[in-house]
């Protein structure tokens, strides 16, 4: 690989990184990775109409952000309205549906980055390693992140 092209890689990875971290997207855990996650879902019904356990998912959670998270997150968590949880081989995926409006710019809302840490902090997610993805209201993915297994206690 040529100095010119090795830099043109770094430049193109340093500002996908950074474009990451301006739309307020965790960087942390996988960056870049959508394994699992499609880029769009089917929306729902124009009544608004999700699977009820998957409604009812949104309501524990946003039942306990309005305790428990922090300003942010507890703004953020009224605009889920469903979590659908599926299964991808070994992985669990879950789906954050929201009624957040779609951006044309390409640009996350900018509740996306809340949305992901209100359901990495909710005690009732399942205990799996996951990866998550959140959605706007036309069922475009806007964020995606994962969230690694816990570790036992005194390892």
């Amino acid at each position: 690989m040529t100095v010119r092209r090795q830099h043109h890689v770094t430049v193109t990875v340093l500002a996908a990184l950074g474009a990451l971290f301006l739309a307020g997207c965790s960087v942390a855990s996988e960056p870049g990775d959508t394994a699992g996650i499609p880029s769009a879902l089917p929306a729902p019904d124009p009544h608004g109409a999700y699977a009820a356990e998957d409604a009812v998912r949104a309501a524990q959670l946003q039942q306990w952000a309005s305790i428990n998270a922090e300003a942010g997150p507890k703004a953020a968590a009224i605009h889920i309205k469903a979590v659908q949880v599926g299964q991808s081989g070994e992985t669990q995926l879950v789906y954050l549906q929201t009624d957040l409006p779609h951006t044309r710019n390409g640009k996350p809302p900018e509740q996306t980055a809340e949305l992901l840490a209100v359901y990495e902090a909710w005690p009732n997610r399942p205990a799996t390693a996951l990866r998550i993805g959140v959605f706007d209201a036309d069922g475009h993915r806007v964020g995606t992140t994962g969230i690694p297994a816990p570790t036992p206690l005194g390892t």
